[in-house]
C-alpha cells in the first residue's frame, strides 16, 4: 500500500469518525497499530499529519454550517452562545497544554482506546434512551452550551469521541437529537480550529519543515477528511431525525471487543 493511499484512507477515517459519535482519535490510534499502516516513522511528523487532518474536518464544518455561522453575529438565538463557548473553551486549551504528552504516551495504548470506546458508547445509548428530547434550539440555555463545550475536555482521551460526549451531554439536558447533534458540531469549531491554525502559522514562519512528499500526503489527507467529514455531517443530521443512536453504541461495543480479541491474538500492537 502506497503512502498516498494510506493518507487517503486515514483522511476518510478522520472525516467520518470526527462527526459520527465513534471517536476519530481512537480510530486513528487503532489504525496506526495495524501492521504496516504507519505513514511516518518520525513521531513528530506523525503528529503533524493528525493535526493537518483536523484542518480537513474544520473545512467541512465551515462549509456545511456557513449559513449558521453567518447568522451568529445578528441573531439572538446564536449570539447569546458566543461568550459561554469562548469561556468554556479556555479550560480545554489549558488541559490540553498540561496533559498532551501524558495523553499521547499513556492513553494511546490499544486497550486504553477500547475501554472508553465501549464505556462511552453505552453512556451515549443511555442518554439517548432516557433523555426527555423535548428542547429545541430556542429553548437551549447558555449554561447548557457551556456544559456541552466543557465536556469536550473528556474527549482528549482517545476512544471517547468529541461529538459523542457533547451529544451525550445535550441529550442528558433534555435536547432533541437533532438539536444535540447540530450544537455538537457548531461547538466543536473553536476546539477543532486551534491545532491546525497553529500548525499553519508555524509552517508560514518556517518553524515546521515538510518535504515535497510530506506536503503531498498532508494535502491528500486533508482533502479526504474534508469530503468524508462533510458527508458524515449531512448523514448524521438526517439520520437522527427518525432514528436513535443505538447503531453507534453497538458499533462501539463490537469494535472495543474486537480490539481485545486482536490484542489477545497478537494481531494488534499494544
Amino acid at each position: 500500500m502506497t503512502d498516498l493511499l494510506k493518507a487517503t484512507i486515514l483522511g476518510i477515517v478522520q472525516g467520518l469518525t470526527e462527526f459520527l459519535p465513534i471517536s476519530s482519535s481512537g480510530h486513528l490510534a487503532l489504525a496506526k497499530k495495524l501492521p504496516g499502516f504507519a505513514i511516518f516513522a518520525n513521531p513528530h511528523l506523525d503528529k503533524m499529519f493528525d493535526v493537518a487532518l483536523h484542518g480537513g474536518t474544520l473545512l467541512a464544518l465551515l462549509i456545511y454550517f456557513r449559513p449558521d455561522l453567518a447568522r451568529i453575529g445578528h441573531e439572538p438565538t446564536y449570539r447569546r452562545f458566543i461568550l459561554p463557548v469562548l469561556i468554556a473553551t479556555l479550560p480545554i486549551a489549558l488541559v490540553m497544554a498540561l496533559f498532551e504528552k501524558t495523553i499521547e504516551k499513556d492513553l494511546n495504548l490499544a486497550v486504553m482506546v477500547a475501554i472508553p470506546m465501549i464505556l462511552f458508547g453505552i453512556v451515549l445509548w443511555l442518554a439517548d434512551r432516557y433523555g426527555r428530547k423535548t428542547r429545541d434550539l430556542p429553548r437551549v440555555r447558555r449554561w447548557d452550551v457551556m456544559l456541552m463545550t466543557l465536556s469536550q475536555a473528556v474527549a482528549l482521551i482517545p476512544g471517547v469521541s468529541r461529538s459523542g460526549i457533547t451529544m451525550t451531554t445535550g441529550l442528558l439536558q433534555g435536547m432533541t437529537r437533532e438539536t444535540a447533534v447540530r450544537l455538537s458540531f457548531l461547538l466543536s469549531i473553536p476546539a477543532v480550529a486551534g491545532p491546525p491554525l497553529l500548525f499553519a502559522y508555524r509552517v508560514v514562519r518556517g518553524e515546521e519543515m515538510l518535504t515535497h512528499s510530506g506536503v503531498e500526503m498532508l494535502a491528500v489527507g486533508v482533502i479526504a477528511a474534508a469530503v468524508s467529514g462533510y458527508a458524515a455531517i449531512s448523514y448524521l443530521l438526517k439520520f437522527v431525525q427518525t432514528k436513535s443512536f443505538t447503531p453507534f453504541m453497538v458499533y462501539r461495543v463490537l469494535l472495543g471487543l474486537a480490539v481485545f480479541a486482536l490484542l489477545a491474538a497478537g494481531m494488534l500492537q499494544r
